[in-house]
């Protein structure tokens, strides 16, 4: 049972960030999982994703530095954003219960595929090409 599953085409043609994105798919469908079977770690879990997106962020955000990716401004706004919106869904999922599960799981499926697809696979094409020179 999975919310979201691997497919080639979030591939971004780099091996680090693509293991990275794979674990974030991974945690993701184990708080699907958890929220399913109203387990007691989803907390746990939670926290997990945060912390993984953090240290993804990071990384990804070094290499946007290094490589002086044009839009890494852009591009660190939006993990900005994302972990801001992340927070907020879990105070209130974990804390006010006036979130429903679907919705948390629907922020979790839209925003990590969307962000791939689009702002991920850009900044890797910028890269890849830079790599190359």
């Amino acid at each position: 049972m999975k919310l979201i599953k691997w497919s080639q085409e979030y591939s971004v043609n780099h091996d680090e960030l693509d293991r990275q994105h794979k674990e974030l798919i991974e945690i993701i469908n184990e708080v699907y999982i958890a929220i399913k079977e109203e387990k007691e770690y989803i907390p746990i879990t939670l926290e997990r994703l945060m912390k993984d997106a953090k240290f993804h962020f990071k990384y990804e955000e070094g290499l946007m530095d290094k490589a002086g990716y044009p839009l890494t401004d852009t591009h660190k706004k939006q993990h900005k954003k994302f972990t801001y919106d992340l927070l907020s869904f879990i105070d209130d999922f974990l804390t006010k219960s006036n979130i429903e599960s679907k919705d948390l799981l629907n922020f979790f499926e839209v925003w990590l595929v969307y962000h791939i697809l689009e702002s991920d696979i850009e900044f890797t094409s910028f890269l890849n090409k830079q790599l190359v020179k």
